[in-house]
């Protein structure tokens, strides 16, 4: 051993100087505070460290680790970020609950082409659970459809049963009094059809079947109408060979007759010329077609009195006039005229005035008593008929909803009365309102009673205060007549008679206003004609019940009754929703919480066709319509009210229905609300959800990737260590 080394060892082998006082302060300084003793950790607060340290030259770096760490940091701050992203846009929510929706009626919006039906035979009729059946003409639009496809406005509306004269009342022959000289009116066939076209410019040809009752009606009327014109011919022949009788035989006379014929009337059985009937496109009875120089045709469709139908051919003539036509038909009105009386073309061309009177001046009838239907003091849409029930007199007939009846009458005593109505229906469904002053009191629901005569009596307890009050009898849903109402006291005799006439109740100028006003009224209606392709495009909304119900669209008019194998309700559906039409758009440009699946199930019909290849038979649909609350999304919120956030969404199925022999098909939307209704929400987030969901993410990032780089280490140390071996 060196001495360096062994002086160094004996250095350190040296014992440590003895302790000494601590060197004191510099001279003429304070003296030194004493040194606090250092405070010892409590057992207990070192064994509950959650966050015990490692001595830093206790860990190790491995570049697997270092690849680990950058990849679980990105990870983490993809996952916050996203997080964040998610809370700041909430997400939508879909609630169910009960239908709380208190408004009474819902809209419902329609837009489809009935391919072969008419628009002026089209109608969309109601009816509801509720009891209600209604024929719709307001909010709708009706546009002619041609074989092109092109779409004309139609200029008119639905036809109401007051609005129509089936018959000419001036004629009071039958058909076999009017027979017994002979048949005027020519019955044809396809082959005489074709010759008679040809052989005369104007050809007035009545299309009927005999099991027709509006047919049968208006047969006489029809006859009278062929004596007429053959009457024109012979006074037209007769003013020309006026003291020249003697030169012209009989066969000559008749022949010149014909020459002057104003317009040939001629008529078709269509149940014993079915094929004719079907190739004229012949859909309703009567149908009234006139034939002009055999190429254009025209149907009639005014009132069904001799001298509106010489009026109206008349009217034809001059639009297609030939050199002296026009004399031909004018003079046949003129003897029209003559014969059954009425007003000139002129006359029947000008609206009347309407006479001042009311109720106010007619004569009170007696209550109790019996009060005659007929003896109204005021009406709207009203028709008489003669009566086939007891007692005979004169019935209110035709009544369709929207008509109704005034009657001034002078009650005897306050107290109770047994109000009845004598009532008859066909078809059931109708209803009638009778109200005092305003209040109704009584409301019945006429029943099918078997037949437009087969009366029934109804009744109804009501209080009446004495003096002179207005009774007023409102009709809704299918047709009803009405023979006479009455009012008894609850324990008093039977109700006398009243005597009171009608004349009393209106005036004679009155009268004469109503029937010209009614002429005039019917024959201002338009026309419409497209024989090849009767197509009508028919679009509007409807207010209906909020209540399982259907509507339908259907063949019908009071002037016709039609032939159900000549009936094709084939249809195209361009748009079918409920509720406000605004909130499609409202949808469609995402102001609203709903998904954007949800748009196409507000109208799931529109686009589809429906057509029928066969005979007695059509579409029916079935709708199952839930109430919606689309919510309000965006900045703009204007979607405030849940009536602005309202929408319908409909579960739509089909099926093709099938028709007895006798019935007229039609396509029919049988609908129903769901109780149960869906609100979309967004979806309410508090802070603290956030923050837990950060937290989560952050431990549950470190947590992986820590037994990630675990497994390892396993794997890379075991591996090392048997290459060591």
């Amino acid at each position: 051993m060196s001495a360096a080394a062994t002086g160094l060892h004996q250095v350190n082998a040296l014992p440590p100087p003895p302790p000494g006082p601590p060197p004191g302060p510099p001279p003429g300084g304070p003296p030194p505070k004493p040194r606090k003793a250092a405070k010892k950790k409590p057992k207990w607060a070192s064994k509950l460290d959650m966050y015990a340290k490692v001595p830093a030259d206790m860990l190790e770096g491995t570049m697997s680790g270092s690849y680990l760490s950058i990849i679980c940091v990105s990870v983490l701050w993809a996952l916050i970020f996203l997080e964040t992203q998610s809370f700041w846009y909430s997400s939508t929510i879909k609630n169910l609950s009960l239908d709380l929706n208190k408004d009474p009626r819902v809209r419902v919006n329609f837009n489809i082409t009935m391919m072969d039906l008419k628009c002026d035979h089209l109608t969309v009729d109601v009816v509801s659970f509720l009891g209600t059946n209604q024929n719709v003409t307001q909010h709708i639009i009706k546009q002619s459809v041609t074989a092109d496809g092109v779409r004309k406005r139609y200029a008119g509306r639905n036809a109401q049963q007051h609005d129509v004269v089936l018959k000419d009342d001036t004629v009071v022959e039958t058909i076999d009094e009017l027979h017994e000289n002979g048949e005027d009116a020519i019955s044809l066939d396809d082959t005489t059809l074709k010759f008679a076209r040809r052989e005369y410019d104007f050809l007035f040809v009545d299309f009927f079947a005999s099991w027709c009752s509006h047919c049968q009606a208006l047969a006489p009327t029809w006859e009278v109408l062929a004596e007429v014109m053959n009457s024109a011919a012979r006074t037209s022949v007769d003013s020309e060979i006026e003291g020249r009788e003697h030169e012209y035989s009989k066969e000559d006379y008749d022949a010149a007759v014909k020459l002057a014929l104003p317009a040939m009337v001629a008529k078709v059985d269509c149940v014993v010329h079915k094929d004719l009937c079907m190739d004229q496109m012949i859909r309703g009875y009567p149908t009234l077609r006139l034939f002009v120089h055999d190429k254009l045709t025209l149907n009639y469709e005014g009132p069904r009195t001799v001298l509106e139908m010489t009026n109206w051919l008349a009217t034809k003539e001059e639009e297609h006039k030939n050199d002296n036509a026009q004399i031909k038909l004018d003079d046949a009105h003129d003897i029209a005229r003559d014969r059954l009386g009425g007003d000139s073309r002129d006359e029947m061309n000008s609206p009347p005035e309407r006479p001042t009177t009311d109720c106010d001046g007619a004569a009170a009838i007696a209550v109790p008593g019996l009060i005659q239907a007929e003896n109204y003091c005021h009406e709207f849409g009203v028709q008489l008929e003669d009566t086939g029930d007891t007692g005979g007199g004169q019935n209110l007939a035709y009544l369709d909803p929207g008509d109704y009846a005034e009657y001034k009458i002078d009650v005897a005593s306050s107290g109770h009365h047994t109000f009845k109505a004598r009532v008859a229906s066909a078809q059931g469904s109708g209803q009638m309102t009778a109200s005092v002053d305003g209040t109704v009191m009584a409301t019945f629901d006429v029943p099918n009673t078997g037949g437009w005569q087969t009366y029934v009596t109804l009744s109804a307890s009501v209080s009446l205060r004495a003096g002179t009050h207005r009774l007023r009898l409102d009709f809704s849903g299918s047709y009803v007549n009405v023979n006479w109402v009455s009012f008894d006291v609850a324990s008093g005799p039977a109700p006398v008679v009243s005597t009171t006439s009608r004349s009393a109740s209106k005036s004679k100028e009155e009268e004469e206003w109503v029937q010209k006003m009614q002429r005039y009224r019917n024959r201002q209606r338009a026309e419409w004609h497209d024989e090849e392709h009767p197509g009508c495009q028919i679009s509007g909304f409807l207010m209906v019940d909020r209540v399982p119900g259907n509507f339908h669209l259907q063949a019908q008019s009071p002037m016709h009754d039609f032939a159900a194998h000549m009936t094709n309700v084939s249809h195209e559906v361009h748009h079918l929703s409920f509720g406000s039409p605004a909130i499609k758009n409202e949808v469609k440009f995402g102001h609203t919480l709903a998904p954007p699946r949800f748009l196409a199930g507000l109208s799931p019909m529109d686009g589809n066709v429906y057509v029928t290849k066969n005979e007695h038979e059509a579409y029916h649909h079935y709708l199952k319509v839930i109430s919606t609350d689309v919510g309000s999304a965006g900045s703009r919120r204007t979607l405030k009210t849940p009536e602005q956030r309202r929408a319908y969404r409909i579960l739509q199925s089909s099926q093709l229905s099938f028709y007895h022999t006798d019935q007229v098909p039609e396509a029919k939307f049988s609908y129903d609300l769901s109780p149960i209704a869906v609100a979309y929400a967004p979806e309410p987030r508090q802070w603290y959800d956030y923050v837990t969901s950060v937290f989560a993410i952050v431990g549950g990032v470190f947590t992986v990737f820590g037994m990630v780089e675990g497994m390892i280490s396993t794997v890379t140390s075991s591996s090392g260590g048997r290459r060591r071996r």
